[in-house]
């Protein structure tokens, strides 16, 4: 009854009838030696220690101790642990890249573009702060793109994140963050400047965050932006499981969270200038 709950609740098989449910739950049950499952991103969950989850992660279960389990996961509490609980076979740490990757993933990126490679490794040897943020391939990416287009390279994640979305919204509404550059305090002065689209963005991201829901109204939308969820941001309707037909849900959490950002952002923003 525990196993049929959770893969209810947490939507595991999409669209099953209740008659696939329970066969899904009985073949579990009598071949669990057959049996793979995938816990992603277990640090944004509430995994409590003792609980049905936490057993069949450790291989506790009775009857169910043969299913394997794969578990992805940033460093927290619920991680350390199922360490500590020795819950595992085999671990595996991803690291960041080392600079001399960075440098080959630069030659990969640009390609048969060897003078623009050549121009951004030569600026990075003297830029270790932004060295050290392209650790990872998709910051990486975002830098490369940014130096392609405006011959400058982001010093924090957020700024990466930023000039990708001012190049989204560029390209779908013709409109622009208006920041200068990647400093916080550039683009806290230009948000008033900002399409409303973005405010609203901002305000369904925080929404979604602070409500811990998937999706929220099309109603919140009110400037009509839907042209730019054209370009990745949002699903309309059933995208993940359990949005209505008339609601909108985030692509990926990157961008709820990015937006709920903002919107903190702007109230700090402004409770300091009514401060003031």
């Amino acid at each position: 009854e525990t196993l049929k709950r959770l893969l209810s609740i947490r939507r595991f098989l999409v669209d099953a009838t209740d008659k696939e449910e329970e066969q899904v739950v009985e073949f579990v049950h009598r071949h669990p030696e057959r049996v793979l499952l995938i816990f992603d991103a277990l640090d944004e969950a509430k995994v409590v220690e003792g609980s049905f989850v936490w057993r069949l992660m450790q291989g506790t279960v009775d009857n169910l101790e043969q299913v394997r389990t794969v578990i992805c996961s940033r460093a927290c509490e619920a991680l350390s642990g199922l360490v500590q609980a020795g819950a595992f076979h085999r671990q595996m740490e991803v690291v960041g890249l080392s600079p001399s990757k960075v440098k080959k993933f630069v030659q990969s990126h640009f390609g048969q573009d060897l003078e623009t490679a050549k121009k951004l490794q030569e600026t990075l040897a003297s830029r270790p702060e932004v060295m050290k943020i392209m650790d990872s391939p998709l910051v990486s990416s975002l830098a490369c793109t940014q130096f392609k287009r405006k011959k400058e390279l982001p010093t924090t994640v957020t700024g990466a994140y930023l000039s990708a979305v001012d190049t989204i919204l560029r390209q779908s509404t013709r409109a622009s963050l208006s920041a200068r550059d990647d400093s916080t305090s550039s683009w806290i002065k230009a948000w008033q400047e900002w399409p409303s689209g973005v405010v609203e963005l901002a305000e369904a991201g925080y929404y979604c965050i602070t409500e811990k829901k998937n999706s929220f109204p099309q109603s919140k939308l009110r400037s009509g932006l839907e042209k730019a969820v054209a370009k990745g941001f949002l699903s309309l309707g059933s995208c993940p499981p359990g949005c209505g037909e008339d609601e909108y849900a985030f692509t990926h959490h990157t961008f709820m969270e990015f937006f709920g950002a903002l919107h903190v952002v702007k109230e700090l923003a402004e409770d300091n200038s009514d401060s003031k």
